[in-house]
């Protein structure tokens, strides 16, 4: 009920409770009037309560209404929802050129793969595709539409490269590898660490130049790629070229026409290395050989022996390291003996680089021998270093009790000859002592130039001997005095070099080097085919006595400076140096 016909209710009750008074009648009717008009009256306010509470209810019924309207519209959203889902079209689309998709009658999608493609790792290949991650795996959808299939073995997988039985792809045997080549380990490192591959009839020249002190000796060695897949040599040359002084190595391979078309030369060059020639004696001599090479290594490279005395539970490991040019940090240790050193002495020979290591030469006897290298650093003897060259590698090893005699001579054009001749026994233990007076020979008269002779013998057999006109003696070498001091005086075969080094006050303050050559431009008063040829200053001279002293430490033949003012000559040859404090 509204607020209008309450109102109307309101005013009609009022009419009836006036139109009942005027009416008349006794008392006790108008008593009963007016009770029963406080019953209206009470009512009425029932009847208002009740229209207040229809309002209230009203009120609630409005409220409902607009509830019932916000459910009418979410029921109109989630109408809306289910036609949109009920309308989505299932996607079957694998994103995979080589399938078939298919949406089933169930719903459900099928992708089919087409003939002749495999699909692996969410990839179409196509029969035949290889796997980009090894090349002895194909797709082939015969046997595996989901994953690789092996090649055949010995399938070819690349240029000169086959499959294996376990499906790895390998060198063919008929190829050849150059890091497999025996020359790809070098003093400056490896010539390549990777596979270079070639095939039968390739060619390769392998040059390697040795710029020592005055010259750069080179060889020239040709090499085939054989069927069985080794490298044969088939050409070598060599010769000296005079250079800037300088101690470093080259090694250089180039391919001729043979070759796989794009391979690239290979130049690798490094500076300041230390020829083995120069190692200090006392590491060239061992128990059971010598270990004397003309190669070298490279700076910062570190080069050792061991020696393992028969039936000893330790082996005594001498190493030096090269720094500059020159041998440093000598040092000997105790190692632990291997097993095979139980029943005869070892000797073995190796050089590290840059925490590698590869051994250079082994050795083992049952009894010790004596080394000809050792003989000179023990009582100062020429044996090994003649005139004209230092002993051949016949002979730098003799057996206990056997007995030496190196004899060396000359002529000249004006004052005739001289000789000189000793003998040393071979001791048990490997040393040396003198025995009696050598046996002679060599030379004689006069000749129209100078010429050396060197000869030796074991017991009474001659096992060498040669001569030579082009050494040169040191002391006509223009660096051989300074100021009122004499220096080394030996004589040098060609292509040796001779140095002086000067320190005042701990410091270099002057070099020199000169060269014995076949220079015929450079010369000099002395009558023979070598000439002494300046070649600037020595590079290798230590710059202070500290650092000269330092080398001197490691190397028993050479002697230190006493004070901060000296004089230093040293010489290739040998390694010889004289070292002179200036007074």
């Amino acid at each position: 009920m509204n607020q209008k016909h309450l109102l109307l209710l309101i005013i009609l009750s009022f009419l009836a409770l006036t139109f009942a008074g005027c009416g008349g009648g006794d008392s006790s009717n108008s008593d009963d009037t007016a009770d029963t008009s406080d019953d209206t009256a009470d009512t009425s306010d029932d009847t208002a309560d009740t229209s207040v509470d229809t309002a209230d209810t009203s009120d609630d019924t409005a409220d409902t209404s607009d509830d019932t309207a916000d459910t009418s519209d979410d029921t109109a959203d989630t109408s809306d929802d289910t036609a949109t889902d009920s309308g989505t079209e299932i996607n079957c689309d694998d994103n995979l050129e080589c399938t078939e998709d298919i949406l089933t009658a169930d719903d459900t999608c099928k992708n089919i793969i087409n003939n002749s493609y495999c699909v692996i790792d969410d990839t179409c290949f196509a029969n035949g595709d290889e796997n980009p991650e090894n090349p002895c795996e194909i797709c082939d959808s015969v046997s595996d539409t989901t994953g690789w299939t092996a090649k055949a073995e010995d399938e070819s997988c690349g240029f000169c490269r086959q499959c294996s039985a376990d499906a790895k792809c390998e060198k063919m045997p008929t190829c050849c590898d150059l890091s497999e080549f025996s020359g790809n380990t070098t003093a400056c490192g490896n010539l390549t660490d990777e596979e270079i591959l070639v095939e039968p009839g390739c060619g390769m020249g392998q040059g390697i130049s040795s710029i020592s002190e005055i010259y750069k000796s080179y060889t020239s060695t040709s090499y085939a790629c054989q069927a069985d897949g080794t490298w044969k040599s088939t050409y070598g040359t060599g010769g000296i070229i005079y250079d800037a002084y300088n101690q470093s190595m080259e090694y250089k391979i180039t391919w001729n026409a043979n070759c796989p078309d794009g391979i690239e030369d290979i130049v690798l060059t490094c500076e300041k290395t230390c020829n083995l020639n120069t190692l200090p004696w006392t590491l060239q001599g061992g128990l059971c050989a010598s270990f004397i090479s003309n190669n070298s290594v490279s700076n910062g490279a570190t080069v050792g022996m061991v020696n393992c005395e028969k039936g000893e539970s330790t082996c005594a490991e001498t190493t030096v390291t090269c720094e500059n040019s020159s041998w440093v940090d000598l040092s000997t240790t105790d190692i632990a003996a291997p097993a095979s050193t139980a029943d005869n002495h070892m000797d073995r020979w190796f050089s590290i680089k840059d925490g590698v290591e590869t051994e250079l030469k082994s050795e083992v006897c049952l009894d010790i021998k004596c080394q000809a290298i050792l003989l000179a650093d023990e009582i100062g003897s020429k044996y090994f270093f003649g005139n004209c060259s230092h002993t051949y590698s016949s002979y730098y090893t003799v057996d206990s009790g056997q007995i030496i005699h190196p004899s060396y001579s000359y002529t000249t054009p004006t004052s005739g000859s001289g000789s000189s001749s000793d003998s040393y026994k071979c001791n048990s233990d490997g040393s040396w002592s003198y025995s009696t007076s050598g046996i002679g020979g060599g030379g004689g008269g006069t000749n129209p130039g100078y010429i050396w002779y060197d000869s030796w013998y074991v017991d009474t057999v001659q096992l060498y001997s040669t001569q030579c006109n082009d050494s040169c003696s040191t002391s006509w070498a223009p660096n051989y005095t300074y100021i009122s001091l004499n220096g080394l005086s030996i004589t040098v075969p060609h292509n040796e070099s001779y140095s002086r080094c000067v320190y005042e006050n701990g410091n270099l303050v002057n070099n020199s080097v000169y060269g014995c050559t076949t220079d015929a431009d450079n010369v000099l008063s002395k009558d023979t085919t070598a000439r002494w040829t300046d070649f600037g200053t020595d590079s290798t001279c230590p710059a202070t006595v500290a650092a000269f002293n330092k080398i001197a430490a490691s190397n028993d033949q050479i002697t230190a400076c006493a004070t901060d003012n000296c004089v230093v000559w040293k010489t290739t040859y040998g390694n010889m140096t004289k070292t002179t404090d200036i007074l």
